[in-house]
């Protein structure tokens, strides 16, 4: 168990198709840690809804330690190839709790931004900035997220 209360790492641990699932990349789905979802060009969109999320390792961000993190999430990366300022943000609805981080490393000791809507932190060249759309409730889905 991390600091955060959510597990980072099973030993021997082998990921298992659940029966209902029909997709082709059971053991390695895309939006987790170890296959992010890759952002090539901003501006991006894209619509999840984060209940039919896999990923459920980004328990907590190091810049909000009492702040509950769990949930599904879906892990994005981006390539940032020059200095800037990188926002994400995403939409939900009054019924929805949608939050959203900022990482440099996939794991929640490098959260560098977070917020419930949108989240913006200075990032530099050839850094690898990453993006984790989570949700807390269980039963919420996440419309869209933006980069």
């Amino acid at each position: 168990v991390n600091a955060y209360g959510g597990w980072s790492h099973v030993n021997g641990y082998l990921p298992r198709k659940h029966g209902a699932m029909t997709d082709s990349a059971v053991g390695d789905p895309e939006g987790t840690l170890t296959n992010p979802i890759k952002i090539g060009a901003l501006p991006y969109t894209d619509a999840r809804d984060t209940r039919l999320s896999t990923s459920r390792m980004l328990d907590g961000c190091s810049i909000a330690p009492g702040t509950s993190q769990k949930g599904p999430e879906y892990v994005y990366v981006i390539d940032v190839t020059q200095p800037g300022t990188l926002t994400a943000s995403v939409q939900d609805d009054a019924a929805t709790d949608v939050d959203v981080q900022i990482l440099t490393r996939l794991d929640t000791g490098s959260c560098v931004a977070r917020n419930d809507a949108t989240a913006s932190a200075t990032v530099a060249a050839a850094v690898r900035g990453v993006m984790a759309q989570r949700r807390r409730a269980s039963n919420m889905p996440a419309p869209a997220h933006r980069a």
